[in-house]
């Protein structure tokens, strides 16, 4: 998700393996790390850690960055 590029990528993709959800050598990849990790829940969206972390030592999201995320969740639960 261009968000998840924008906010997390710098942090999230494998330098440190306990936060590495955004892990991958292609976007597959790294949505299959990301929808498989503790950081997302597809049952529940709304409280992924992905979406409720806030600030923390990388960059928070913006609320138009965290709705977007929220609303793609959405669709990967139903199979959009």
């Amino acid at each position: 998700h261009p968000a998840l590029q924008q906010a997390c990528i710098a942090c999230h993709t494998g330098q440190d393996p306990s936060i590495a959800f955004l892990a991958g050598t292609n976007p597959w990849e790294i949505r299959h790390t990301l929808l498989a990790s503790e950081f997302v829940s597809l049952d529940h969206p709304e409280t992924s850690r992905l979406l409720t972390k806030g600030p923390h030592a990388g960059p928070a999201m913006t609320a138009l960055q965290t709705s977007d995320i929220h609303e793609w969740l959405i669709a990967e639960r139903v199979g959009l």
